[in-house]
């Protein structure tokens, strides 16, 4: 394997869409939960939905880890430890498993208002995703 098959890039590219709108209406149920315009059910299900595209993207990820072991695996160790292979090792870095979202708690600030955490702006998900090469030279 020298780079990602026409289907996996077809998936990330798929997933990376999924996963920036997702994201986005998260925090936008968080903002209308602030403004008392929605129920905190409403910020949890866009929170489930988001995580169901993290997990896609994780079994994504496992399926490309698996190439890459697979490839490295059917080559010499000379190679294994060469620079080809570090750089196959360093690719293989790339398809840990992501990290899902937590669903942020309700609470009460001071004026008795109730509010939720908003999410800190930063779609790790979508960032390592779209950080993954799409061949072994990036």
């Amino acid at each position: 394997m020298k780079k990602l098959s026409r289907s996996q890039l077809k998936q990330r590219s798929d997933l990376l869409i999924r996963l920036e709108k997702l994201y986005e209406a998260a925090e936008h149920q968080i903002t209308a939960y602030n403004e008392g315009e929605c129920s905190h059910g409403m910020v949890e299900s866009a929170v489930e939905r988001y995580n169901e595209a993290v997990g896609d993207a994780n079994c994504l990820l496992a399926d490309v880890r698996s190439d890459i072991e697979d490839y490295i695996e059917g080559r010499s160790e000379k190679w294994q430890e060469g620079e080809r292979g570090d750089r196959y090792r360093e690719w293989l870095d790339l398809t840990d498993d992501l990290d899902t979202i937590e669903t942020p708690e309700a609470e009460t600030d001071e004026d008795g208002n109730r509010t939720v955490e908003d999410l800190d702006g930063y779609n790790e998900a979508y960032e390592r995703l779209n950080d993954l090469w799409e061949s072994v030279d990036g």
